[in-house]
C-alpha cells in the first residue's frame, strides 16, 4: 500500500515539481538544489501520508450517501488482518510447541507431572479394575508398580511423537481461529492501539527511505535535464 500510495502522490506531485523546474531552468545551479530538495520534500510528504492513511482514521467515516468509507486501510480490513496476524503469533510465539517448552523450563512442570501421574494412574484403575478383583495375586499386589513403568515409558515414547502431539493440541484447542475471531470482534480504537505500536518504531526509518530516494532521483533529474 505504502508503495502504491507514493507512486500516486508522487505523480501528482511531480507535476509541481516540472513547474519548479520550469521557473529555475535558466539557472544552471539552481536546477541541482531545487530537484533533489523538492524530491526530498515530496519523498518524505508521500511516505508520510501513506502511513497514516494505514491507521487514519480510527473509525469509519462513510461519505456519497454510504458507498465510500473513509478510514485506515487496516482499520477497514480489520478482519482480514486479524487472520494474518492470528496466523503470524501461533506460527511464531503461542502454540503447542512452545508452550511445552515453556511448562517444562518453569516451577510448575513437578506439578505438572504429578497431575499427569495421578491422571494415568486413575485411567488405568478404571480400565483395569475388573482384572484387580479377579486376579489379585497377579495383578493387586504389583498394580502400582505397573503403573509407575507405564508412567515412565509413557514419558519416554512422547518426546518421539512430539510433531503430532503438538499438531493434535494445536488442532484441539485451535488458538488461531480463536485470535482471529476475537481480535476481529475488537473495537476499532483498541485495534488500532494495540497494531500500531509495532509499526512507530520504523516509521521514521521509511520516512526516511522516501527523503533519501526523492534525493537521489532528483539529482538523476537535475542530470539529465542539464544534459
Amino acid at each position: 500500500f505504502i508503495m502504491r500510495c507514493g507512486v500516486q502522490m508522487g505523480l501528482v506531485l511531480g507535476f509541481f515539481q516540472m513547474g519548479l523546474y520550469q521557473i529555475t531552468k535558466d539557472c544552471s545551479w539552481c536546477t541541482w538544489v531545487s530537484l533533489p530538495l523538492s524530491g526530498l520534500i515530496i519523498g518524505n510528504c508521500t511516505n508520510w501520508i501513506a502511513i497514516k492513511m494505514i491507521f487514519s482514521p480510527v473509525f469509519p467515516h462513510y461519505i456519497c450517501g454510504g458507498r465510500i468509507n473513509v478510514q485506515g486501510v487496516f482499520l477497514k480490513r480489520q478482519k482480514e488482518v486479524a487472520k494474518e496476524l492470528a496466523a503470524l503469533i501461533t506460527n511464531t510465539t503461542v502454540n503447542a510447541e512452545r508452550m511445552i517448552a515453556y511448562l517444562v523450563a518453569s516451577p510448575g512442570y513437578d506439578k505438572a507431572l504429578e497431575i499427569f501421574h495421578k491422571h494415568t494412574g486413575e485411567a488405568m484403575d478404571e480400565i483395569a479394575g475388573y482384572a484387580k478383583k479377579v486376579m489379585p495375586s497377579i495383578v493387586g499386589q504389583e498394580w502400582e508398580t505397573m503403573k509407575e513403568d507405564v508412567v515412565e515409558y509413557l514419558m519416554d515414547e512422547l518426546p518421539k511423537h512430539s510433531t503430532v502431539f503438538t499438531r493434535y493440541v494445536d488442532q484441539a484447542i485451535d488458538i488461531e481461529t480463536l485470535m482471529a475471531t476475537r481480535l476481529a470482534a475488537l473495537p476499532p480504537d483498541e485495534f488500532e492501539g494495540m497494531l500500531h505500536p509495532v509499526f512507530q518504531e520504523d516509521e521514521w526509518l521509511l520516512i526516511l527511505l522516501g527523503g533519501v530516494l526523492g534525493v537521489i532521483v532528483g539529482l538523476f533529474q537535475a542530470a539529465v535535464l542539464g544534459n
